[in-house]
C-alpha cells in the first residue's frame, strides 16, 4: 500500500522549515543479490521494488517490525528509511505579485486577464521568447534547424493531456505510459516494450492530466509551435497527483522504469528525463544531498546507462543544493532567467546549479481537464497560458538536449558536453558567482559542435574534491550534421590501470566515494556519510580518521606515486647482497661464468692450432 502524502511544501521554505525537517520514514530492503529477491519478499506486503536502478536494487516496506526482522536476514546487505517528504511541482508562486503588478498596469483584474495581453507579454517579437532566446537572440526567429528526432523525452509530472493540438502532426509517439501516484490505479502500459500491468482505461491513456502542469512542461519540450524538439517521442510518466503533488518513492519507480527500457535496448535512441519537481533535502549535509540520497543514487544510476537526466532547481530563491533532485550531482540541474537575462526573482541558484534557461513568462499548451488555468494567451480557445518558474525553464533544456543528441548521433555524454560548452555567458545577476550560473542554454550551431569532457564539478561543494586535470585523447570537434550513429556507452578514455584484483563478489553497498563529478558519467556515490548526517545501515563504515580531524574545506589532492624504472645491473658487477649467500643466482653472475668457460675454451683451440 503506498503511504500516504504529507502535506504540499509551501513554494518558498523559510529557514525554520530547512532546519526542522523530519519526515516519515519508509524502509528499503537493499538485497545482497538479486538471486535472494523472490524469496526475501515472500509473504512481506511490498509497496515497491527498484529492480534496474544498480545501486537501490531492493524493495521497500512500510511496516518497521518487518523491516527490523529483516535487518537480520543474511541475504539483505541493508536496511535503511527513505524519507516521505512530499515533492510538489516547480511552477512558481513568487509570480503571483509580478501578475498583480501586471494587472495593476494594464487595467484588468487579477482573476480576468486579457489574452493579448499575456500573448504580447510572451511573444515580444511575435515568437514565442523563450524559443527565440535559445536560438541566439530575441529577434523574431525561433526556428531550429533540427527536431530532436530519434530521442525519447520523458516527462515525470502530473500526467499528459495527448489530445492536444499541439501534438498533433508529428510522425512520432505521443503516450502517457504509466501512473504511479496510487496503489489503486497504478498502471504501466505499452506493448511494446511489455507494459501491461495494472488497470488502464482508454481516457487515462489520452489524457490523465487534471493538474495542467506536465502538459505545459511536455509541450514546452515537444510540442509542435511550442516546443523546442517537436520530432522527439514523447511519453507521459504521472509522478505528481491531482493536486500537483507527489512522494519520492514515486518518482523512484517512475525513473527504474526508464532504467528498464534503457537498459534492455528498448527505445533505439537516447532517453532524455524532464523532471520538473522536487521538495527540500531531508538531509543538512549538502554532499550527502548531491551523492548518498536515493534521488542521486537514482540519477547517477541512469546515467551509467546512458541517460540523461535534466532537473529544475527549485523556486524558493535559494541554494539549490538544499533540495532535491536538484542537488544530485549526476543531473543537469536548470535555473531560470527572466526577459532580459536576469536571473527570475524565484529560481533557485548555487554550486549545483548547472546551465540557466527562459522561465518566466513562459506559453505553453494547458491541458482540457484544467478547470482554473488562468493567464491565457488566447481568450477565444484557451489551450494556451503562461506559467512560471524553474519547471518551464526544464524542458525547455531536455528538449534542447534532444536536438543535441540528433546532432551528435545520439550519444549522450558527447551530447550534454557539447550543449554545455556551447552555452553563452549572459549577466545574469546571480546571488551566486559560479560561472554556471551564467551561462544560457542554446540550440546547437550549424557546423562543428565542441563536446570536449567537462571539468566537473565547476565549483566544488565543502569537502567535495575539485576537478581534476582535463585529459582527452580524442577529436574534441564533430561536425554537426554527422549522420545517426549507435549510441557509445564506453568512457571516452579508458583507465590508466586495471583494478590490482578482480570483486569476488557483488558490492553490497556503493564503495568508491567520489573525487569529482563527471557530467558525462558521473561518480559512484560517497560511501561514508559526514559527521552530520543521519545514520544508515546503507552507508558504509566510517573513515579511519575520527570526524574531527576532517578538513572543513577540500583536502589538497594529493600527487601520485611516479614509477621508478628499475634496471638491472651491470654483467660484470653482480648484487653484492647476492654474492656468497644462499643458491647461486641467475643473471649477472651466471653470465660471468659462461664467459669463462668461452676463454679457456678458445685458449685451447689456439694451443692445438699452433
Amino acid at each position: 500500500m503506498m503511504p500516504k502524502l504529507l502535506l504540499a511544501l509551501v513554494a518558498a521554505a523559510t529557514p525554520a522549515a530547512s532546519q526542522s525537517r523530519q519526515p516519515a520514514n519508509d524502509h528499503f530492503i537493499q538485497l545482497c543479490s538479486e538471486d535472494h529477491r523472490d524469496a526475501v519478499s515472500k509473504g512481506v506486503d511490498v509497496v515497491m521494488h527498484i529492480r534496474h536502478l544498480e545501486s537501490l536494487k531492493g524493495f521497500v516496506v512500510e511496516d518497521a517490525a518487518v523491516a527490523a526482522a529483516l535487518e537480520d536476514d543474511h541475504r539483505v546487505c541493508g536496511v535503511d528509511k527513505v524519507p516521505r517528504h512530499t515533492l510538489k511541482k516547480r511552477e512558481a508562486a513568487a509570480a503571483d505579485s509580478e501578475r498583480a503588478a501586471a494587472a495593476a498596469d494594464s487595467g484588468v483584474s487579477a482573476n480576468g486577464w486579457r489574452g493579448d495581453y499575456w500573448y504580447d507579454r510572451s511573444h515580444p517579437e511575435g515568437r514565442p521568447w523563450n524559443l527565440d532566446r535559445i536560438n541566439g537572440f530575441v529577434d523574431g526567429d525561433a526556428s531550429f534547424e533540427r527536431t530532436g528526432r530519434g530521442a525519447s523525452i520523458f516527462v515525470l509530472d502530473s500526467g499528459l493531456d495527448t489530445t492536444h493540438p499541439e501534438f498533433d502532426g508529428a510522425n512520432r509517439n505521443v503516450e502517457n505510459v504509466a501512473d504511479f501516484t496510487s496503489s489503486r490505479r497504478k498502471w504501466k502500459h505499452k506493448p511494446e516494450w511489455s507494459w501491461g500491468s495494472g488497470p488502464v482505461t482508454t481516457a487515462a491513456k489520452a489524457n490523465n492530466d487534471y493538474d495542467g502542469h506536465g502538459t505545459h512542461c511536455a509541450a514546452t519540450a515537444a510540442g509542435v509551435s511550442y516546443g523546442v524538439a517537436p520530432g522527439a517521442d514523447l511519453y507521459g510518466m504521472k509522478v505528481l497527483g491531482d493536486d500537483g503533488t507527489g512522494s519520492t518513492l514515486w518518482t523512484l519507480e517512475a525513473m527504474d522504469s526508464v532504467a528498464e527500457l534503457v537498459r534492455f535496448g528498448r527505445l533505439g535512441g537516447p532517453a532524455i528525463l524532464s523532471m520538473s519537481l522536487g521538495g527540500p533535502c531531508p538531509y543538512s549535509d549538502p554532499i550527502y544531498c548531491a551523492y548518498q540520497s536515493y534521488e542521486a543514487r537514482a540519477v547517477a544510476d541512469l546515467r551509467r546507462l546512458g541517460a540523461a537526466v535534466v532537473v529544475a532547481a527549485g523556486n524558493e530563491g535559494d541554494d539549490a543544493c538544499e533540495h532535491l533532485p536538484a542537488a544530485a550531482r549526476g543531473a543537469i540541474t536548470v535555473g531560470a532567467i527572466e526577459q532580459g537575462d536576469r536571473i527570475s526573482s524565484f529560481s533557485n541558484w548555487g554550486r549545483c546549479v548547472d546551465v540557466m534557461a527562459p522561465g518566466s513568462d513562459i506559453p505553453s499548451a494547458v491541458t482540457g481537464h484544467e478547470e482554473d488555468a488562468g493567464y491565457f494567451i488566447d481568450d477565444e480557445t484557451e489551450q494556451y497560458v503562461v506559467q512560471f518558474g524553474t519547471s518551464q525553464a526544464t524542458p525547455l533544456v531536455a528538449g534542447t538536449l534532444a536536438l543535441y543528441t540528433e546532432a551528435i548521433g545520439g550519444d549522450v555524454d558527447d551530447a550534454i558536453n557539447a550543449m554545455i560548452n556551447n552555452a553563452v555567458a549572459a549577466s545574469t545577476r546571480s546571488p551566486d558567482t559560479c560561472p554556471t550560473n551564467f551561462l544560457v542554454v542554446q540550440t546547437p550551431a550549424t557546423g562543428e559542435l565542441d563536446f570536449t569532457p567537462l571539468d566537473e564539478p565547476v565549483c566544488p561543494l565543502p569537502g567535495e574534491a575539485p576537478a581534476p586535470p582535463r585529459k582527452t585523447s580524442r577529436p574534441t570537434s564533430r561536425p554537426s550534421s554527422r549522420p545517426s550513429a549507435r549510441p557509445s556507452l564506453r568512457p571516452s578514455t579508458p583507465p590508466s590501470q586495471p583494478p590490482s584484483t578482480p570483486p569476488t563478489t557483488p558490492p553490497s553497498k556503493l564503495t568508491t566515494p567520489p573525487t569529482s563529478r563527471q557530467s558525462a558519467r558521473p561518480s559512484l556515490p560517497p560511501t561514508s556519510r559526514p559527521p552530520s548526517a543521519q545514520p544508515s545501515r546503507l552507508s558504509p563504515a566510517q573513515p579511519s580518521r575520527p570526524p574531527s580531524a576532517q578538513p572543513s574545506a577540500s583536502p589538497p589532492r594529493p600527487t601520485p606515486p611516479q614509477r621508478v624504472p628499475v634496471f638491472p645491473a651491470e654483467p660484470d658487477q653482480p648484487d653484492s647482497a647476492d654474492l656468497g649467500q644462499g643458491a647461486p643466482t641467475a643473471g649477472p653472475t651466471a653470465d660471468h661464468g659462461v664467459k669463462a668457460t668461452l676463454s679457456a675454451l678458445a685458449a685451447l683451440f689456439l694451443v692445438f692450432a699452433l
